[in-house]
């Protein structure tokens, strides 16, 4: 397994991800990830990983002719933080999930 896709699939357990189809056009993804704590190396691996697979999703036309947009937030490697994000995520920008 690829360093890339180690680091994708170890993301999963780090975040929560919502999407949602906005007036734009676009799908917004809420992304909580460790940036500062114990965690922070792996997630700044993580962030570069999401950030590369957006550009590239973007660059070949996107998901259904829709841009991806990445919304990203730090859990601070804390749970009380990992699982308040996403109910913040949802009231300021009303992501599905």
């Amino acid at each position: 397994m690829g360093k890339l896709a180690g680091m994708t699939l170890i993301s999963f357990f780090f975040v929560f991800v919502f999407v949602q189809t906005s007036v734009a056009a676009d799908f917004k993804i809420g992304y909580c990830v460790p940036i500062t704590g114990s965690m922070a190396k792996p997630g700044a691996a993580n962030i570069r990983g999401a950030t590369l697979a957006v550009k590239e999703i973007n660059g070949a036309g996107g998901v259904a002719g829709m841009k991806l947009e990445l919304l990203t937030q730090d859990s601070k490697c804390t749970p009380t933080e990992g699982l308040m994000l996403p109910r913040g995520l949802w009231k300021k920008t009303r992501l599905m999930f």
